[in-house]
């Protein structure tokens, strides 16, 4: 089945099985989720458009929500019809469709919020593996601490460092896809392999930093 259109007069619940069940070819569960986007999306829309003016955001955002939603329902396939409140199939799955709106344009606030805020990633970021060539006898004593304190840790600890300290926003996380490409470079390690290796090149330069202060 190559075309979307031969489904769109199948009924609401013969799309969703198609969609949603495990005997479709891929296929068929592509024209299927088409299908169903071709079906619902105009009233969508229109409760998007309603969500969003309520929440001062323009027809462009409502829009925006719209495509996430349905892109949301096309990944998790999770809609169940008998948690609905309705006898009817399209009203349930539409009030499934409200829900996970409502929760895009919350998280699109969010976003906007750290966008505001410069706390948004743009995918640019990359992994540190060297320490910045610096003229040593040009820094303070501070920094010649917390360079040389750089310079004695591990290689492992020396790239994790940098890499967080180079692109860490106050209260989010590195972005998944780097954080991915952190642990990879440092040889497969966890997660929390790398958290350790921060925590103790942190340690080590806060330490070194304390050490000066009672010196000065």
């Amino acid at each position: 089945m190559s075309d979307w259109k031969t489904l769109e007069s199948h009924p609401t619940k013969v799309l969703i099985d198609y969609l949603q069940g495990e005997m479709q070819s891929t296929e068929v569960k592509k024209n299927a989720f088409l299908a169903l986007m071709f079906l619902f999306r105009k009233d969508l829309l229109n409760k998007c458009e309603a969500i969003c003016k309520n929440r001062g955001f323009d027809v462009d955002v409502a829009q925006l929500i719209t495509e996430r939603t349905f892109g949301k329902y096309g990944k998790s396939k999770n809609f169940r019809i008998e948690e609905g409140k309705s006898t009817s199939i399209d009203t349930c799955f539409k009030v499934y469709l409200y829900g996970i709106a409502k929760n895009e344009l919350n998280n699109y606030y969010r976003e906007e919020e750290k966008r505001k805020k410069g706390l948004l990633y743009d995918g640019t970021e990359n992994i540190v593996t060297k320490i910045p060539n610096v003229d040593i006898e040009k820094l303070d004593k501070k920094n010649k601490i917390i360079h040389e304190t750089l310079m004695s840790l591990p290689y492992s600890h020396q790239v994790v460092y940098l890499t967080y300290k180079t692109h860490e926003k106050e209260g989010v996380n590195l972005p998944k896809a780097l954080r991915i490409k952190l642990r990879e470079h440092l040889g497969g390690v966890e997660q929390s392999t790398i958290r350790t290796y921060k925590k103790e090149a942190i340690d080590k330069i806060e330490s070194a930093k304390k050490i000066l202060q009672r010196l000065s």
